[in-house]
């Protein structure tokens, strides 16, 4: 045929065959009459329905743009879908999203199917925090991803990093249920107690987190229990997980007198010295816990740490004379504006949160005012003098 379709047959006996073939319409085979001067062939385009899904929520996707090499790129509606016509048989389809991956293009290769699902995988992922009990935002949240905390949009979303690398998602709030999700591209809602569908189908590609309420009510167990009583510690286990109320368990991992309830190969940590060798090792602690659902937090205290003076004098706070400073109960105190003392601790607070411990309290965060005067205590001299407008920055920064 010529470019306006018209088409002449030379020598066209009656009852011949004819046959109307084009890549991108359904064939005829057409018997010639006789005494037939003239025929009109009318075509029917080979047409593809199309429709688009998020691979994460199963929702359908708006405004995805196919593309078979044509002029023309149709869109998908509200619904998903879209018509491609006039298709080439062996065709590849062309998908672009702004929002997601674009799809291997060897499993969109047209072979005169009527109907094809793509599944888009989103580029990252929106995301609100709610209550699950009565979906409401929960504003108080923290979203941790491979160490770094994770900044709100301007609308008040997160958004989660791309889901086709995968990575760990910790979500915390208080008052509720602490979240640790897997994410990664084979991973489904179904897969996961804290994803729901977003409640906003506008905005995908996205996802909510639901957190459950969770208050801790515990019991609190000092370091001589963890230290000297393992039949008393055990009994405490067998409490809580009897109970109807409790539900978790405070213990001491670094004590009042400075002591850490667990060997270290930090060098920072090893040269103190300050290790006892529990009766109850941590590690069995933490694995009777977890056997019964018990909550377990770790008690730390901070500034107050006689063993880190013996070891490290320097980091002492001093009378004006010089002298190392202690309280009524003999105890040495860490100069809360040493970032050296910082990092002490922030050592051990690593170690405690490889152990498995479910949430850290620190304790005696906060300036010595343990004395026989408030006059010792006023003179009492740190790296940087001690006022209100020093003592905040100190506690703030650590």
């Amino acid at each position: 045929v010529d470019a306006q379709g018209d088409f002449e047959l030379l020598r066209a006996r009656p009852g011949s065959r004819l046959s109307v073939v084009h890549p991108g319409y359904v064939g005829q085979q057409i018997e010639l009459a006789s005494e037939q001067p003239a025929l009109q062939v009318a075509l029917e385009p080979l047409t593809l329905t199309v429709t688009a899904y998020d691979q994460w929520t199963g929702r359908a996707v708006a405004d995805v743009s196919l593309c078979t090499g044509e002029a023309r790129c149709p869109s998908t509606d509200h619904k998903g879908g879209a018509l491609l016509q006039a298709v080439t048989l062996g065709a590849t389809i062309s998908v672009t999203h702004a929002g997601y991956h674009a799809p291997d293009p060897q499993s969109l290769s047209y072979d005169g199917q009527r109907h094809l699902d793509i599944h888009l995988a989103p580029r990252e992922l929106l995301s609100t925090v709610r209550d699950a009990g009565n979906g409401e935002p929960i504003s108080r949240t923290i979203l941790i991803v491979n160490g770094q905390i994770l900044d709100k949009a301007p609308d008040g979303r997160y958004r989660l990093p791309d889901p086709t690398t995968p990575y760990t998602l910790f979500v915390k709030s208080p008052g509720y249920k602490r979240a640790e999700i897997a994410i990664g591209p084979d991973t489904r809602l179904a897969d996961h107690e804290y994803l729901e569908i977003c409640s906003d189908p506008d905005s995908l590609p996205c996802v909510d987190i639901a957190l459950p309420r969770f208050a801790v009510r515990g019991i609190y167990a000092n370091f001589g229990l963890l230290n000297w009583q393992k039949d008393r510690m055990l009994e405490l286990i067998d409490l809580v997980d009897r109970s109807s109320i409790l539900n978790a368990i405070v213990v001491d991992v670094k004590s009042d007198y400075g002591y850490l309830a667990f060997q270290s190969e930090n060098p920072l940590i090893a040269e103190v010295n300050a290790t006892i060798e529990m009766r109850l090792p941590l590690e069995e602690f933490l694995a009777l816990c977890r056997e019964k659902g018990i909550y377990t937090i770790a008690r730390m205290v901070i500034f107050k740490d006689s063993p880190l003076i013996a070891a490290r004098p320097e980091l002492a706070v001093r009378h004006p004379n010089g002298e190392i400073f202690y309280d009524r109960e003999g105890m040495a105190w860490a100069d809360p504006t040493l970032e050296e003392v910082w990092e002490y601790n922030i050592a051990i607070t690593q170690e405690v949160i490889e152990l498995g411990f479910d949430e850290i309290q620190y304790d005696y965060l906060r300036y010595p005012s343990d004395s026989t005067s408030l006059e010792v205590v006023r003179a009492l001299v740190y790296s940087i003098p001690s006022t209100l407008e020093s003592r905040t920055p100190a506690i703030q920064g650590f």
